[in-house]
């Protein structure tokens, strides 16, 4: 029964390895703990179950010797009352016999009565934690993915903060250079218009008209008009 155990034990740190190590899908490796789980405890039901066999054959044996010793007794009885001792003392030497191998029978069954408790407890904790593992699964699951893409922003946001100021700096350029070629498009623009010239020489005259305007209102304020 410990073999089995230390070798359920073996196959489910050897998994729990590999699925840290990465080596393995971990839904895969989970799904396969499990089912090496359910075999483990698939085999210890099964060697409880012999061993319950074992300990009802030796109390069927046990039983048997007894009554073999109460026969051997009244057979001696009989033969004390029929005057033949010596068939008594035969009677009696089986009697001893057959209490000597009652006794030890006796000794092994509360051995074995001790080691099948002890195996139905402990196929009892493997069957809860088996459960308990089934229960977790889907929780564990989520944990993993969830750690899993926290990996990979913490990833990329260390590789952003590693190229910042880089990135920051060719925005930075790319801004100046959009600035500058729309300046010098709106230079060429201004430069290009066939009636530029027009304009200016109408808001000269409308600047002169202005300034003669002012100059004769202000001679007629001095008396000099």
């Amino acid at each position: 029964m410990s073999n089995i155990f230390s070798r359920m034990q073996t196959i489910i740190s050897s998994n729990i390895n590999a699925l840290l190590d990465g080596a393995e899908d971990p839904e895969k490796m989970i799904n396969q703990t499990l089912i090496d789980m359910q075999e483990g405890l698939r085999e210890t039901k099964v060697a409880v179950a012999r061993a319950i066999r074992d300990k009802k054959m030796l109390e069927d044996k046990y039983d048997e010797t007894v009554k073999q010793t109460d026969y051997w007794e009244e057979k001696a009885i009989i033969a004390v009352e029929k005057g033949n001792d010596s068939l008594a003392k035969e009677a009696l030497k089986r009697k001893k016999e057959q209490g000597d191998a009652a006794a030890d029978l006796k000794s092994q069954l509360e051995t074995m009565t001790k080691n099948v408790d002890a195996l139905k407890s402990s196929c009892a904790a493997l069957e809860s934690k088996m459960e308990e593992a089934k229960r977790k699964k889907e929780l564990l699951l989520a944990r993993l993915k969830n750690a899993e893409t926290s990996k990979k922003i913490n990833e990329n946001v260390g590789k952003f903060n590693a190229n910042s100021t880089s990135a920051f700096e060719t925005f930075d350029r790319l801004e100046k250079h959009v600035n500058y070629t729309e300046a010098e498009a709106e230079a060429i623009q201004e430069l290009s218009d066939p009636h530029l010239d027009i304009k200016q020489k109408f808001e000269e005259l409308e600047t002169n008209d202005k300034v003669d305007d002012e100059l004769e209102a202000l001679k007629k304020r001095l008396g000099k008009s």
